[in-house]
């Protein structure tokens, strides 16, 4: 009879314990069950009892940020290949204006950059040496809690991601609730966010540097479609194999000198070639170009209800 390895008690108390470090590795998914700053915040000790403390509410634990606090998380190691969606609930207290109250201030929901006087998060993509290559920010402008969502690539050469959440005026209380950094759902395309409708009018997801006006719009039909205005491009997005692309778009005219642009970069983000198509629903096809690496979207005059770039082979 073949005697089988067993673990002793010691052994399997190691293992459970390296299991346990492995899943707390990083500061999200745990939904702030350790009750301690200095676990998930990089700049922990920077942070007043006063401006940052733990909470049960509503059945559930909650980080409270208040009197200007700002909490840098600790850094999470990344892939710039996979697609992943940055996500938690929050809320705020206090005197300062909310989208409930003011339908206005949507436009702060977009990766305009965040005021002062605003609750607002900043996500930002590091190289090996924490070196920021790119950044996103949002203002946080509601005072019913609301799940928002950031679903991303990293710039080529991230190796980490920082979350930054601050909770604005002085007199302002901002809840933050189960943040969460997973792959990314199947959305149906290489590209971020492909059918605005998906995520709502406030999800600005896929999109980097917005034309004046530009914003997400409700249809009559009352579906969400994104208003380019003159001049929208997104974010970047890997292009892995060689071989057969195709761009998929069915958006309206709207204004001046309408055009679907699909852009082919290299690592460095410089361009090498681009295809033009339009907003038909028909597939148009190009080759990867050698040396090409990445994608981005360019949009000028259109009203976007679905825009999608997939490998379709060799």
């Amino acid at each position: 009879m073949c005697n089988k390895p067993r673990l002793t008690v010691l052994a399997l108390l190691a293992v459970m314990t390296m299991v346990t470090s492995a899943v707390f590795a990083q500061p999200f998914g745990d939904q702030f069950a350790r009750k301690d700053l200095g676990q998930y915040a990089e700049n922990a000790r920077l942070i007043r009892p006063d401006q940052a403390s733990f909470e049960p509410l509503e059945g559930r634990q909650v980080l409270r940020l208040t009197k200007s606090a700002s909490v840098t998380f600790k850094d999470v190691p990344i892939d710039p290949t996979v697609k992943y969606a940055l996500t938690f609930r929050g809320r705020f207290e206090g005197d300062g204006e909310a989208i409930e109250e003011n339908p206005h201030l949507d436009f702060l929901t977009a990766y305009r950059g965040v005021p002062s006087i605003f609750a607002g998060r900043e996500v930002q993509f590091l190289d090996a040496e924490k070196r920021v290559l790119r950044s996103l920010s949002s203002a946080l402008v509601f005072r019913e809690w609301f799940e928002y969502r950031d679903v991303f690539y990293a710039p080529p050469k991230s190796k980490y991601v920082r979350l930054t959440i601050k909770s604005g005026r002085e007199d302002q209380v901002y809840f933050v609730d189960n943040i969460q950094l997973q792959p990314a759902a199947d959305e149906g395309a290489i590209n971020c966010n492909p059918v605005p409708d998906r995520y709502g009018k406030y999800n600005y997801s896929g999109w980097q540097t917005l034309a004046v006006g530009a914003k997400m719009i409700e249809l009559p039909d009352g579906r969400v479609a994104f208003d380019t205005k003159y001049g929208t491009s997104g974010a970047t997005f890997p292009l892995a194999k060689p071989g057969k692309y195709t761009l998929t778009t069915i958006s309206q005219e709207n204004g001046f000198n309408y055009a679907v642009v699909l852009n082919f970069l290299d690592e460095e983000g410089k361009k090498i070639s681009s295809i033009n198509g339009w907003g038909n629903g028909k597939p148009y096809e190009a080759v990867l170009p050698a040396g090409a690496t990445q994608g981005s979207l360019l949009f000028y005059s259109n009203v976007i209800e679905e825009v999608r770039v997939n490998y379709v082979g060799q």
